[in-house]
């Protein structure tokens, strides 16, 4: 798809105009831009009713690749109202050039990401115990709502939550999510969704995506804000099909470090039950005394939590046979497949990479603000 930057004002329905300032990212099928409001014009959306900021994120795709993008629109629509919960403005159809433009209005999050916040912490030793338990009782506030509204996530992840001026955790990108419940269809085919490193094992094993799987991810996110490191101990160079078989059939969680606080431990712990019935939920984890106490001695012994330097080492996920998966990131979008297969490659039972007849969703980069406009 050719990007174009507009320099003009278009007019969105209920009479606010906006622009394009420029690109900030770009995806498979799309791209995602600063956009900034006349301050001049009544700006306020006649679709959601709701006044729109001087900065938005704008995502756009042609129109005849945008029924990911639609769908996101339907499902963060019906999730607006919560303050844990990136903010949607609508949609807008803009022309350029003979091109029709799908166009998802939504908040700038000028604090940028979760994954920046990691990535930049002291010495790359995780974040301060405190703010861990700020961000996840914000993640766990957005995870109730999206539960109680009948929806799943599916790809809760650090690049997925990001800060707006407030500086509160929001949950962001809905592109994978789905309902909750919804019947299998008997001839369906197997289908990842998420990130491969936050995937719960059910997911992999039974092609089973329901709201579980939300709690193991957070699981995995939070031992990754305290250590700094991913949460799945892999050795350098692990296959993806080993990692496959390792989270869906292995009998292991991911290991807690020594030096991680008792009640994190069992925070972590009751996220990352193998058993998605005896798993806790989103509302029962925020009972959890990790999130309701402010315990002086709830704190990370120092230069204990990474016991030797292969721990939590993000995995090369790259052979000769698949050279696409050249990192985690590459399986944050929904594929299919026929049989046993990871989100960024398709195999079939002797671990051959297939290539025909797959179907892809549009893919979208996580995208982020690394400085304040």
């Amino acid at each position: 798809m050719e990007i174009h930057t507009q320099t003009t004002p278009m007019q969105i329905h209920g009479g606010g105009f906006w622009r394009r300032e420029k690109v900030i990212g770009c995806g498979s099928s799309g791209f995602v831009s600063l956009a900034s409001t006349n301050p001049t014009q009544p700006q306020n959306s006649s679709e959601t009713n709701l006044i729109l900021p001087p900065l938005m994120a704008i995502k756009s795709t042609d129109i005849s690749l945008s029924r990911s993008l639609k769908k996101e629109m339907k499902i963060i629509s019906e999730l607006q109202g919560c303050p844990y919960i990136i903010q949607c403005y609508g949609d807008k159809l803009t022309y350029d050039d003979c091109e029709t433009t799908y166009n998802l209005l939504l908040e700038f999050a000028s604090g940028g990401s979760l994954a920046q916040r990691i990535k930049s912490s002291e010495n790359g030793v995780g974040l301060p115990i405190d703010e861990v338990r700020r961000h996840t009782e914000s993640i766990l506030q957005g995870l109730k709502h999206i539960h109680e509204c009948g929806y799943v996530h599916c790809d809760i992840k650090p690049h997925n939550i990001l800060f707006c001026e407030n500086n509160i955790a929001k949950i962001a990108d809905f592109g994978v999510s789905r309902k909750a419940n919804k019947p299998k269809k008997k001839d369906a085919t197997f289908r990842l969704r998420g990130t491969l490193l936050y995937l719960a094992p059910e997911s992999i094993a039974s092609n089973e995506y329901e709201q579980p799987c939300d709690v193991w991810a957070l699981g995995c996110l939070v031992l990754e804000m305290i250590t700094g490191k991913p949460a799945w101990d892999c050795p350098p160079n692990t296959g993806m099909y080993n990692l496959l078989r390792m989270i869906s059939c292995g009998r292991q969680s991911p290991t807690i470090p020594r030096g991680v606080s008792k009640d994190a431990r069992d925070f972590i712990e009751k996220c990352l039950v193998r058993d998605p019935n005896l798993r806790w939920t989103a509302e029962m984890l925020l009972t959890h005394p990790f999130i309701v106490s402010n315990n002086q001695d709830d704190q990370e012994i120092e230069g204990v939590l990474v016991a030797d330097s292969s721990w939590g080492r993000i995995p090369q996920l790259v052979t000769d046979e698949h050279p696409d998966c050249s990192s985690p990131d590459d399986c944050a979008v929904e594929r299919e497949a026929e049989s046993s297969v990871c989100s960024g490659c398709e195999f079939d039972g002797k671990n051959k990479r297939k290539t025909d007849d797959v179907e892809e969703e549009e893919e979208w980069l996580s995208i982020l603000s690394k400085q304040r406009y």
